[in-house]
């Protein structure tokens, strides 16, 4: 039976449902009817379990319901009821995904089952995206009119997006369950909205019943007459209605009676539900009682929008009383479903006040997209911000609105009249008005005294600020102010220590704040710092024009580190670093006549800095390769010996490993060679893989040089022994001769004698030695040894860590080749870290196979528009065109700020490739790129169509000889068919051809397996270890014969 005949079938099954009166999400339980003979054998059974599971389900025993309906889904696949059940249980235990991707496949397989759009719907709407959840709930109630709850909640969608329709649904709703109070309470408003009061009391007159007086009352609370409303809905308590609780703590609140909501709650606290929490805490706030407030939020976890709400008020509290930590502590603990405005708002104020500015300005602005009336002190914080970041225009600008919104502001009306310089007048007014009523700011005082010693030193300034501490930003601003005219140095630094105060620093400070910045690699802070710092601009210290040009440059902003760099030369053109540093970036763009220009126009200040200029002038004169030419080395033998090694060091500062490696040789030609610059040379011809030049540079020195770097190329050769002699001279604490005699006794591997060791190493007690390190590698070594079918989660919690060490250390190589062999082992917590630490290692190798895998299952665990967009990016590296289309269209789904031209053509040309017959498409075979064609060829292959596949795959190989992959595959399809012989020749061309080759040993190693020619497996099984020693499946190969 298809799966859409037994969805149908199931969907008849389940007519019944319960549903929670406060809009909860739709249960199914299925009822028998004649079509219940069609079922298949067993669907009588998954109807009593699922049955059971709702009976457990109502006595929210969620765990036991969870397995009855997991139960009733094997018994009967693709059960709708079931599956929708099963979602629900998810949901009520705080999971927001999984149910959204049951329903989603629900919908995917039945497109009319009402209740799954319904819970969708909700899903939406509890999330506040309100166009999504009129999507799904419009089709809820189209597929299955007699929805009440349905058309209840697409009512209230209606009325957030202004929809006049609102009424109309809840109309209806009433219509169908005209017993459900709730449902007339909303129908009655939503015709005051539209102030249709005679409608209203029309409703109301027609029913006499309790809830309709209930209902009056309730009016009045809405309307904010709480007094007047305390009044009707008093006797109800007394009467017992429970129901108009809520309304009835809302009448109290707004008639400021505090002290009878906290004696309510006192003597019926168990009818306050966590959306009554809110009110409690504003209660007991408002009385004083801070604690009593703050403890609230430990009653109950965070399960619904009011319990979020409860802990962000927390959270507000402790800002409010300086414990910022704290503070962080709460608001990490509300779930991303619940972050809107007013969360937003709390921490961009926590970010702010711990000076966080970027992260503050990030908040501030997501609460005022996610608000429908943003306050005003939004504007006020962002003016704030902008105020502290240097940005005085876009200050002015927020605190107008603020104003606008709130003319009593007085932290946008004192900020304004600073800005300003006017205005003055009607601030103090305001501050002395405010302290003579007791309704002050603790910093209000400190403003006061502000606007008091502007008219020169007073008296009165000094007693408001005698004991004053600065806790915020702006408090730091004012206090700075004040203590550069009267207070002590002491003070002084106190205020520069506690806080910088990026606009008024002095040009020496602003420099050494930089430089520090330089110095702790925080490149990107500097130069986003010297962007937000217009005053920059006007202080014309070329030394500040340097540093910046320098964290554009060791950035990778070459055209910014050029300007700025220009502009320091210019200044002072007597500098040989800015001198370097700009001609450098010239030649970098090819513009060689620009850069002697600026040779030209620098002014030595000794011979020694002239031979240096002299040494680059060559280098910029003479062509070069991998060295200088043999006439650059002939002209530049004369110099100084001590002016080539400097120039090299600046190379080696400003990180340019190619000029580093012309200096290396050049200081072996003029004289005694520098290791430094060996070093540097050497790990970069490595990097390259040109082993001639690593073989040139060991032989143009003497063995007590590079003696670190010896030995890690040996371990790359397997010479292991070879490893451990070139490192014998190093003194016992080097670290770098631990590394690699521990490396050389585990990959020789002998795990004991590297254990051994170690524990000499431990014994020695020497700080320098990585003991940490090398004992992560001997642990790294056991678990990959293990049997890696019985990895215990202790293990996998070791690996987890060890991949964040070596991510630290910038070991990517390690990373990818540990994550690739041990993906599966991750426990699900870890799993999505794992794989975008690995995606992202991948992609600063350029890795870019791996960066697709390991993107593309990050996105498939956390569905992220950015996880999309980075495998769309793996897949355009790789040329494979479809697959950037499919990502890359993912992403842009999920967040359409996402554009990107570069893959937007790929997207074209794969939207090409895909349209196109076979014949067609070998026709135009050179139009479209290798990877494209082949992800073509592979799409053929999984739908079974074998002879369009090999017709692709040869074309391919025809193309391309060396396309490893097409050689794979056809082999692949060979051996499926039986074509032994075929199979090896169409392996055997794949091992002779370019990289990928350790997928051939292993199709090879199984063919034989296949055939029982263990032998030959064996034999081939030796050969490919051999070239790839570290090569998961190979190794895993080598344990099952092994074991066999």
């Amino acid at each position: 039976m298809c799966k859409q005949g037994l969805f149908l079938l199931c969907f008849l099954l389940g007519t019944a449902y319960a549903m929670e009166r406060d809009f909860s999400i739709s249960l199914d339980m299925g009822q028998s009817n004649p079509l219940e003979a069609a079922l298949q054998e067993g669907a009588e059974a998954a109807y009593e379990v699922n049955y059971h599971g709702l009976t457990l389900l109502d006595k929210r025993d969620l765990d036991s319901a969870k397995v009855y309906f997991d139960s009733a889904r094997a018994m009967l696949p693709f059960y709708a009821d079931a599956e929708n059940n099963y979602a629900l249980v998810q949901y009520r235990k705080g999971e927001i995904e999984t149910p959204r991707r049951i329903w989603q496949s629900i919908i995917y397989h039945d497109s009319t089952y009402a209740r799954a759009h319904y819970n969708l719907g909700l899903l939406a709407f509890e999330q506040e995206e309100y166009h999504r959840a009129h999507d799904f709930l419009r089709r809820a109630v189209r597929h299955q009119d007699d929805l009440a709850h349905a058309h209840a909640l697409l009512g209230q969608v209606r009325q957030k997006l202004g929809h006049p329709q609102a009424v109309q649904s809840f109309e209806r709703a009433v219509q169908i369950d005209p017993s459900d109070s709730s449902f007339a309470e909303q129908y009655v408003f939503s015709l005051l909205a539209q102030e249709d009061t005679s409608s209203a009391k029309d409703v109301l007159r027609r029913d006499e019943r309790a809830w309709a007086r209930a209902l009056r009352g309730k009016l009045l609370v809405k309307q904010g007459r709480g007094a007047t409303g305390r009044m009707l809905l008093e006797p109800l308590w007394n009467e017992g209605d429970t129901t108009i609780v809520p309304y009835l703590v809302e009448a109290y609140i707004q008639d400021e009676a505090f002290e009878e909501v906290v004696a309510l709650y006192q003597e019926k606290a168990h009818l306050f539900t966590s959306d009554l929490l809110p009110s409690l805490f504003y209660a007991k706030y408002s009385l004083g009682d801070f604690d009593g407030a703050v403890q609230l939020k430990h009653l109950d976890g965070i399960q619904s929008k009011d319990d979020a709400l409860l802990r962000i008020n927390t959270a507000q509290i402790y800002y409010e009383r300086g414990q910022t930590g704290r503070a962080v502590e709460v608001l990490s603990g509300v779930p991303s479903a619940y972050h809107g405005g007013f969360y937003w708002r709390v921490h961009g104020a926590v970010m702010f006040q711990r000076g966080k500015f970027e992260q503050a300005e990030r908040s501030f602005l997501r609460a005022l997209e996610t608000s429908d009336e943003p306050p005003a002190d939004i504007y006020t914080y962002l003016g704030l911000l902008y105020v502290q970041t240097g940005l005085k225009d876009r200050a002015l600008i927020q605190f107008e609105k603020a104003l606008a919104l709130n003319p009593d502001d007085i932290d946008a009306a004192f900020e304004s009249a600073i800005l300003r310089e006017e205005g003055f007048s009607r601030v103090r007014e305001l501050l002395e008005e405010r302290l003579s009523t007791g309704q002050a700011h603790r910093a209000d005082s400190l403003r006061l005294a502000y606007l008091l010693h502007r008219d020169g030193p007073s008296a009165r300034a000094r007693a408001l600020t005698a004991g004053y501490e600065a806790t915020t930003p702006q408090e730091f601003y004012l206090f700075h102010q004040l203590c550069q005219d009267y207070a002590s140095q002491d003070a002084l630094q106190y205020c520069l220590e506690r806080h910088n105060p990026f606009s008024y620093l002095s040009a020496q400070q602003m420099r050494d704040f930089l430089r520090r910045l330089n110095q702790a690699g925080e490149y990107a802070v500097a130069t986003s710092f010297g962007e937000r710092e217009r005053s920059l601009q006007h202080r014309g210290d070329w030394e500040i024009y340097y540093i910046l040009g320098y964290s554009w440059f060791r950035r990778g902003g070459y055209g910014t580190a050029r300007a700025y760099l220009r502009r320091a030369h210019e200044k002072n053109p007597e500098d040989l670093y800015t001198a370097f540093l700009l001609s450098a970036l010239m030649e970098k763009h090819s513009d060689n006549e620009a850069a002697e220009f600026v040779w030209q126009s620098f002014i030595p200040t000794d011979k020694h800095v002239e031979e240096m200029a002299t040494v680059q002038q060559y280098l910029l004169r003479y062509n070069r390769e991998d060295t200088l030419s043999t006439q650059a080395r002939q002209t530049l033998r004369d110099l100084s010996h001590d002016a080539v090694v400097d120039v090299g060091r600046l190379y080696l500062d400003f990180g340019d490993t190619a000029r580093v490696y012309d200096m290396a040789f050049l200081s072996i030609h003029t004289g005694a060679p520098v290791e430094e610059l060996l070093s540097t040379a050497f790990f970069a011809a490595r990097a390259q893989n040109d082993t001639a030049v690593v073989h040139r540079l060991m032989d143009a020195t003497s063995p007590g040089l590079l003696a670190y770097e010896r030995g890690v190329y040996y371990l790359s050769q397997g010479a292991y022994e070879q490893a451990r002699m070139a490192v014998q001279d190093l003194p016992d604490t080097s670290a770098g001769k631990a590394r690699v005699k521990m490396q050389s006794y585990l990959l020789h591997g002998a795990r004991g004698t590297a254990a051994q060791y170690l524990d000499s190493l431990r014994a020695q007690g020497v700080e320098s030695l990585p003991v940490e390190e090398l004992e992560a590698l001997l642990s790294e070594a056991f678990i990959i040894e293990s049997d890696t079918t019985v990895i215990t989660p202790e293990d996998s919690t070791l690996l987890y860590q060890h991949i964040q060490s070596m991510e630290k250390q910038g070991e990517c190589t390690r990373v990818i080749h540990l994550v690739r062999a041990y993906l599966s082992f991750f426990e699900e917590k870890d799993l999505l870290s794992v794989l975008r630490r690995a995606g992202a290692c991948a992609r600063a190798d350029s890795q870019w196979k791996d960066a697709h895998t390991f993107y593309m299952r990050a996105f498939r665990e956390s569905d992220a528009a950015k996880d999309a967009y980075y495998a769309s990016r793996a897949c355009y590296f790789l040329q494979d065109h479809a697959c950037v289309k499919h990502y890359y269209d993912a992403a842009l789904m999920r967040d359409s700020t996402l554009h990107d031209s570069t893959l937007e053509s790929a997207t074209h040309i794969a939207e090409g490739a895909e349209s196109l017959p076979v014949d067609t498409l070998l026709g135009r075979l050179h139009d479209f790129p290798l990877d494209t064609l082949y992800n073509r060829a592979v799409s053929f292959h999984r739908r079974g169509n074998i002879s369009e596949a090999v017709t692709v795959y040869e074309a391919i190989t025809q193309r391309d000889s060396s396309f490893v992959r097409a050689w794979n595959n056809l082999g692949v399809i060979a051996a499926d068919r039986g074509e032994v012989s075929k199979a090896l020749t169409f392996y055997t061309k794949a091992l002779t051809k370019g990289r990928g080759r350790s997928e051939a040993y292993k199709n090879i190693v199984e063919l034989y397996l296949s055939l029982n020619d263990h032998d030959q497996a064996r034999m081939w099984l030796k050969e490919g270890l051999k070239a790839y020693p570290s090569d998961f499946f190979l190794r895993r190969l080598q344990h099952n014969l092994k074991k066999n």
